[in-house]
């Protein structure tokens, strides 16, 4: 089989999933920039998620500089033989003075946290961050809650979608047609 040819990361399908539960996840904290593990049931989960997806098409990944992200990926990349491409601008958003203080002080998503970055920086910062990419595709994307956020808002999904929990990975398909739009599909089922 030839090589695949390196393409933009939306110039097709590609797949998504948040990293397995964190030790900040796990104890209710916010975590944004904080470079903290996967907890014992974020690492089994990122087995389940490379037994998910070991047989889809998957030529790439691309994860942060967020080790949570690199574990979660590191089962399914052995696997399939793959390196992840770390890429520092699809970090999580940074939530300054709120990183690591309990997840009910976080404020709606459009409030600037004291000491942190706005939406539509942190907004533009992964998207200008995926746009510079270049991978065989499909890709698989190991990103966080807030990545998630930002395709949902440049692929035109919206927020009608709920919230991704942690290690649930979705493929997302792009326009069928000149009028249809994005669409994303889960492929494990909720707890």
């Amino acid at each position: 089989m030839a090589p695949a040819q390196a393409s933009g990361l939306f110039d097709g399908p590609f797949y998504f999933v948040r990293h397995g539960e964190s030790v900040t996840n796990r104890g209710e904290l916010i975590g944004g920039w904080l470079d903290v593990p996967l907890s014992e049931e974020g690492e089994r989960q990122a087995e389940a998620v490379a037994d998910c997806l070991a047989a889809e098409p998957i030529r790439a990944i691309v994860c942060s500089t967020l080790r949570r992200t690199s574990q979660t990926a590191a089962p399914l990349a052995g696997r399939l033989g793959l390196v992840p491409l770390i890429v520092d601008q699809v970090k999580e958003r940074h939530w300054g003075d709120l990183e690591g203080r309990p997840m009910a002080e976080k404020p709606d998503n459009l409030e600037t946290p004291p000491g942190g970055e706005s939406w539509l920086a942190f907004r533009d910062r992964v998207w200008e961050g995926f746009q510079a990419v270049r991978v065989a595709a499909p890709a698989l994307i190991v990103g966080h809650s807030g990545t998630m956020r930002v395709l949902r808002d440049r692929l035109g999904i919206g927020d009608s979608v709920e919230r991704i929990g942690n290690a649930r990975p979705v493929r997302f398909d792009p326009p069928a047609t000149a009028t249809a739009g994005w669409t994303m599909t889960l492929l494990l089922p909720s707890d």
